[in-house]
Order: C-alpha cells, then structure tokens, then sequence
C-alpha cells in the first residue's frame, strides 16, 4: 500500500472528523449571532438576494447542524418562520426537514 499523506478536511473514510465539525459549528454560531441584530431590518416579503440567500444557509443550520441557534437568536427565529414560508422557500424544502 502506497503511504498517503492525508491533508482533507474529512477523515480517509469521507467523513468529517470532530474537530472540524466543531469548527464549523463555531463559525455557525458566530454568523448566527451577529446577523441577530440585523432580524429587525431584513426584508420581510421582498424575494432580495441577501433575504434569501440569509434564509437558504439558516435552514440548511437547521438540516445538517443543530437548532440551537434559535432559542439564541429569537428574532432572527421569527424573521426566518415568516420569510421560510415564501411559496419558494416551502416548496424546495427538503422534504424531511425537522420542524
């Protein structure tokens, strides 16, 4: 077997390792809490690129992470239930999505 040096992000059996799942998950946490300020102004009925790309990354959080960040982050929970169910948003949901 040839000796590989292994330089991913992934473990050599394609999964994440904890560490960069922690990671990840820091930075998450850091994005989260400073947009919760923001909450107030973003659009709430205007399909604007930056409410929708906001509104794509915190539901994927919510798919493939934890969904901690809402009890930490009220309003931006609020702005997100109301902007998620724009016809668009809801209809390419994944369609097991935790609710």
């Amino acid at each position: 077997m040839p000796n590989i040096l292994y330089t991913g992000p992934t473990s050599p059996f394609g999964r994440m390792t904890c560490a960069v799942i922690g990671k990840l998950e820091a930075r998450i946490d850091r994005a989260v809490s400073h947009l919760e300020p923001a909450a107030p102004v973003l659009p709430h009925d205007d399909a604007r690129i930056d409410a929708i790309a906001i509104a794509i990354a915190l539901e994927y959080t919510d798919f493939r992470y934890a969904r901690g960040w809402r009890e930490r982050c009220p309003r931006l929970g609020g702005w997100l239930a109301h902007y998620g169910e724009r016809p668009s948003l809801a209809q390419t949901r994944p369609r097991d999505l935790p609710q």
